[in-house]
């Protein structure tokens, strides 16, 4: 809404506005055990945590398979129509889903007889590649694909949660380079753009603004305990990795590859506005964070 405000295409608005819904929960975790919180407050806090990524990649998958031919088509983005869009984003959804669905279950079948680590780390990283490659060729969302291929996995056998934990020691080098990769796309020069930090800070109001709200909305409305209903939305004010990995899905996308050039200005442009919300938001979220568990949660 504030995006828009400030006369953004409506297109891209919507996707910023899919990415502000992620939140950083490692860092909220940190917080929630450093500081020995309980109690309800606790409770709550991690269920919301825990979905609010789930329902972020949804959501940005299903505005940016309805927003995407229309930037790829035409800067504008009215040469596609509203139905054609929303039919592409069904079919994108659903076909991804499939491909998910028989990843999770190729996996599942194909690591149910194997004992030794090695072998179900190879198994399980080369099912996760083929996904990934048929995604890639039938221009479906990766997202929704590995997402489903995971609900899948661990819905089918708890044994295959032992995938997990063989794949677990990959995560930190992957982690530290996935922030590598992401920094070379944040310029410093940026810093120094009146209309990056106006729309940065806007960004980072507007995404505070519905955070809170909408916590205190749904608080009042289920009648939870007023010190979850005044500082709940406090502590979901970190962002990073999620956000991370959908702004530069966004700007690799093989969907907006030969989209115009303006159309990739602005992708651009959008990158350097969400890194530098994350930016300040991993300075002064785990503050605020912090801030909320205190008010709000049983401290031992």
């Amino acid at each position: 809404m504030g995006l828009s405000v400030m006369r953004m295409q409506l297109s891209y608005a919507l996707i910023m506005g899919a990415i502000a819904t992620a939140t950083a929960p490692a860092a909220t975790v940190v917080i929630v055990k450093e500081l020995r919180a309980r109690g309800e407050f606790v409770d709550y806090l991690y269920s919301v945590v825990a979905l609010d990524d789930a329902v972020c990649v949804i959501l940005f998958s299903i505005i940016f398979a309805l927003v995407a031919p229309g930037l790829a088509g035409s800067v504008s983005g009215h040469e596609i129509g509203l139905l054609s869009s929303a039919a592409h984003a069904g079919a994108e959804i659903l076909f991804s889903c499939i491909i998910g669905v028989v990843g999770g279950f190729s996996l599942h079948y194909f690591t149910r007889d194997k004992y030794r680590l090695n072998e179900i780390l190879v198994v399980s990283i080369a099912v996760l590649f083929l996904t990934i490659s048929i995604a890639i060729v039938l221009h479906l969302s990766l997202l929704i694909a590995n997402m489903t291929m995971g609900a899948v996995l661990v819905n089918i056998s708890h044994r295959n949660k032992r995938i997990l934990r063989v794949i677990e020691p990959l995560t930190p080098p992957l982690f530290a380079l996935f922030f590598v990769l992401a920094g070379t796309e944040l310029h410093i020069y940026v810093f120094t753009k009146v209309t990056v930090i106006l729309f940065g800070v806007m960004y980072i109001l507007s995404r505070f603004a519905g955070k809170y709200t909408g916590t205190w909305i749904s608080a009042f409305l289920t009648k939870t305990a007023s010190e979850i209903r005044k500082y709940l939305g406090f502590c979901l004010f970190p962002q990073a990795g999620v956000a991370i990995g959908l702004v530069l899905f966004v700007q690799t996308s093989p969907v907006l590859q030969g989209a115009p050039q303006e159309v990739k200005e602005m992708l651009v442009f959008i990158v350097n506005i969400v890194l530098f919300s994350i930016f300040i938001n991993e300075l002064i979220g785990p503050l605020i964070t912090k801030y909320g568990v205190i008010k709000g949660a049983e401290l031992e």
